[in-house]
């Protein structure tokens, strides 16, 4: 029978290789290291800040001055880089969509040049531009300055740009070949875009440069040379950026006034005119003499108020299948508002007086003041400038419109005056239609 092999005690096989105060010497060391560690490692960090604080004032202004010079190359790099871009946008327009549709017979001269009329020029001038920013890209002050007066040519172009729209949408619904064409052209891998989004591009175009040239300014020093003349540089972009706005705002209202105008049972009420704009339209209630009150939708023009009744689908604005007849026109000169309580206000011209209450919430009907007292000022305002053509000015109720004739000028039929020999203007007309008979009769004249 084996015998088994007395175990270690656990004491023996944990006891310690060195000795006890050897032991405690060693580590004592140890936390001496580490604590010297510890004070070396916070010195150096601590000690870094101290090194940039050790710097002169001037050595501080010249890396602030290094650090705006470098965010302003920044800047005109992203000009030129943005310019690129759009060049390129530029030339794929002009490459598979303006030059194959005159070349290849899809459109006549004449339709061509009412789409693309302006686009060869636009694109010579972002080349031009784009080859000045090469030869100098730090000098772009000075070709922004040479080029800025020719970026109107864009107003021209957004002028037409809506018309072109039209143009374009109408002649694709009738030419399948046509649209057929536009639409594989789009899809090719050189192009990738639509012809709309690229026909857009140049009005945007302008706008951008601004934006990028505040940049440049904003880290351009006000004592830098260049300063000055990249002020004036941003000054003529902001006119152009006045100007296409302008043209385009222009335009619109115009179509309105067209809208307006072929709405109107009367025909013979010209409301297309330069310089009138309309400012408010939509739907107020006018009181009646029997406290009743009659839905009437009602325009608020630059020199005019006018409310109508509706007879053919009008739900929010006019549209191009709306009819209404036009019952009163309040030229602005004479008109004096007063807002009663909240939701109503009374408009008056030369003693005569209409109460209008909001159609829906009275917020609505307080707008309509607010727009209706602004408009009257300023038409007051501006008329100041010009010369005086009547002290009297009176409304025009449905009886004067029917009498109105085609050839008639609104705002000459708006201004009463006594008859008398010295003070009849176009007495052929008033003879004819019977006006001048008595010498104290109110005639329209």
């Amino acid at each position: 029978m084996a015998t088994s092999t007395p175990k270690t005690p656990l004491r023996m096989q944990l006891q310690p290789l060195m000795p006890e105060d050897m032991r405690s010497e060693l580590i004592a060391a140890l936390k001496v290291q580490n604590v010297q560690n510890v004070r070396v490692g916070s010195a150096r960090r601590f000690a870094m800040p101290g090194t940039h604080s050790s710097k002169s004032p001037a050595d501080v202004r010249n890396t602030e001055a290094d650090k705006r010079q470098q965010l302003r190359l920044q800047a005109i790099r992203e000009i030129r880089t943005s310019e690129e871009s759009y060049l390129r946008q530029l030339d794929l327009l002009l490459e598979y969509f303006v030059t194959p549709l005159r070349t290849n017979g899809f459109l006549t001269e004449k339709v061509h040049n009412q789409i693309f009329g302006q686009l060869d020029t636009i694109h010579n001038l972002s080349q031009e531009l784009l080859r000045k920013l090469d030869d100098d890209l730090d000098n772009v002050v000075k070709a922004f300055t040479n080029l800025g007066p020719f970026f109107k040519l864009y107003s021209v172009y957004a002028f037409d740009y809506r018309n072109s729209l039209c143009t374009l949408q109408s002649l694709m619904d009738k030419n399948v070949t046509l649209k057929r064409y536009i639409a594989n052209t789009e899809s090719r891998p050189e192009v990738q875009m639509k012809l709309i989004s690229l026909l857009i591009t140049p009005i945007q175009r302008i706008p951008r440069y601004k934006l990028l040239l505040q940049q440049v300014l904003l880290y351009t020093s006000p004592s830098d040379g260049a300063y000055k003349a990249l002020q004036e540089s941003i000054r003529l972009v902001e006119q152009s950026v006045s100007h296409i706005n302008a043209v385009v705002e222009d335009y619109e209202n115009t179509q309105r006034l067209i809208v307006v105008q072929n709405a109107l049972t009367n025909k013979s009420l010209k409301l297309v005119k330069p310089g009138r704009k309309i400012l408010k339209e939509g739907f107020l209630r006018k009181l009646k003499t029997d406290g009743s009150t009659s839905r009437k939708y009602c325009i608020l023009m630059s020199d005019m108020f006018m409310y109508c009744r509706v007879l053919k689908d009008v739900e929010v604005l006019l549209t191009e299948g709306s009819s209404i007849a036009c019952s009163c026109v309040f030229p602005l000169k004479k008109c004096k508002i007063v807002e009663l309580f909240r939701g109503n206000f009374r408009l008056t011209c030369s003693g005569d007086g209409t109460i209008f209450s909001a159609d829906g919430e009275g917020e609505d009907s307080h707008a309509w003041y607010v727009a209706i007292r602004e408009a009257i000022e300023l038409h007051v305002q501006c008329r100041k400038t010009l010369r005086k053509m009547s002290s009297n000015r009176k409304p025009m109720r449905k009886k004067h419109l029917q009498r109105l004739q085609p050839e008639d000028d609104i705002m000459w039929l708006l201004r009463r005056k006594t008859a008398s020999p010295d003070r009849i203007q176009k007495p052929e007309k008033a003879r004819r239609r019977g006006l001048i008979h008595l010498p104290h009769r109110h005639i329209w004249s």
